[in-house]
């Protein structure tokens, strides 16, 4: 038989591997481009759900759904927002909050659970719950340190129990990951640390008639049962196309790129989702023009990465929700900030070198704040205005005279503090 020779050059086997190449991108890409059409499609079906069941705000219904559809992705964030319900009485939270756990992810309402219910509550479930109040009380501190917990991916909570080993009894350690989806609901508000970790939503009381005579038929609902079925259906599907953490890298290059100018790499493995690098500096542009950071950027980078995996559109809308959101909430924390009131109140002094009593600086500080007869300002006594003001480092001097304690101010500091404010 006759040889055939074979000329093989490097330029064909390039050739060869390119194409070899294109034909899973391809393919990735029109994976991609269906899970879109899906999540986009769920999304939308998710907020006509809670439209026919309950009445909010439109940018509420919004967030709403799309932190449901996120708990089927939990995993792959480092942290997920808590989701708050600060709802006045009669507001309809406890049905709001019923629906969101009937949409998510093995979702389930608990009442006043205790810490040991919670951390032993196995991953992949979505915890709603209902009437969370006194979470202050002194009592309820190993449950709220376990809340502060369940936020953030890698936290763990160790706890000891009895095990038989050969034949005996002994303590030996059991560890927890109590990281989870979490919406609460109450009518009292929130502490701060853990308010800091959420997205809070406040429910006004409807007077839509057709809207406060349905009763809940969630459980008889084929719309919701197909969409939870929809969803479980194709999750696998899914979490190979929506991949999640690959994107906090290249957010962190372009930061770096964008604020330090350091080269900008985009490089990915395999499990990356399958965008370009201009759609990421598109999307990444968007985020930073927003202004949003901070707390406020953890609390909603984990959604606006998930509305990237629906549409243009979605991711807009998110931003623009985070934005005003986080407006109002560094508002609120402006008026109800001590410290701030305490700087602004210093800096109006006028400028001189003498001593004043603290005893009148109080009284003063007290009417510069306002509601001086309210009962809840007992916190304004002068050992909190001493405390405050000498944490702060805005006394120059001080000391104790017949009549009390005298301090002089640094007045200058305080001023140039709140023009850090501005």
């Amino acid at each position: 038989m006759e040889e055939v020779e074979i000329n093989f050059t490097q330029e064909d086997a390039m050739k060869m591997m390119s194409k070899a190449i294109e034909i899973p991108l391809e393919r990735k890409k029109e994976e991609k481009e269906k899970a879109k059409k899906f999540l986009l499609n769920k999304y939308l079906q998710i907020i006509e759900i809670l439209k026919e069941y309950t009445d909010l705000e439109e940018d509420n219904y919004k967030i709403i759904a799309l932190w449901i559809i996120g708990t089927y992705f939990h995993e792959q964030f480092s942290t997920y927002p808590y989701l708050f319900l600060y709802a006045i009485k009669g507001s309809g939270k406890t049905r709001v909050l019923r629906l969101i756990a009937k949409l998510s992810n093995n979702g389930r309402v608990l009442l006043s659970p205790t810490e040991a219910v919670m951390f032993r509550i196995p991953k992949g479930e979505t915890i709603c719950i209902d009437e969370l109040e006194g979470i202050m009380n002194k009592e309820n501190g190993g449950l709220r340190e376990m809340l502060n917990a369940c936020y953030k991916k890698g936290s763990t909570v160790l706890r000891m129990k009895q095990k038989k080993i050969n034949g005996s009894t002994e303590q030996v350690i059991d560890e927890f990951e109590p990281y989870k989806p979490i919406c609460i609901a109450n009518i009292n508000g929130m502490e701060n640390v853990l308010e800091d970790r959420c997205i809070t939503l406040i429910l006004e009381r409807s007077d839509k008639e057709d809207i406060m005579r349905l009763v809940e038929d969630f459980d008889e609902n084929l719309e919701i049962s197909d969409l939870k079925a929809s969803f479980e259906a194709n999750l696998v599907q899914l979490c190979s196309v929506v991949l999640i953490r690959g994107n906090l890298k290249p957010w962190n290059n372009y930061v770096k790129f964008k604020y330090f100018k350091t080269t900008y790499n985009t490089q990915t493995t395999q499990n990356t989702p399958s965008v370009t690098k201009q759609e990421k500096n598109e999307l990444f542009e968007k985020v930073i023009n927003s202004n949003i950071k901070g707390r406020n950027l953890e609390l909603f980078f984990p959604l606006i990465l998930l509305a990237s995996n629906f549409s243009d559109s979605v991711v807009s809308e998110v931003i623009e929700i985070a934005k005003k959101m986080a407006e109002n909430k560094q508002k609120e924390d402006e008026i109800e900030s001590k410290d701030k009131s305490l700087y602004d109140f210093v800096s109006k002094q006028n400028q001189t070198s003498e001593y004043k009593k603290m005893r009148l600086l109080l009284m003063a500080f007290r009417s510069f704040v306002g509601n001086i007869e309210d009962s809840e300002d007992k916190w304004l006594n002068e050992k909190w205005l001493g405390k405050a003001l000498k944490r702060l480092n805005l006394i120059v001097d001080k000391r104790r005279v017949s009549s009390g304690i005298e301090v002089t101010l640094d007045i200058e500091k305080a001023k140039k503090k709140m023009e850090s404010f501005k």
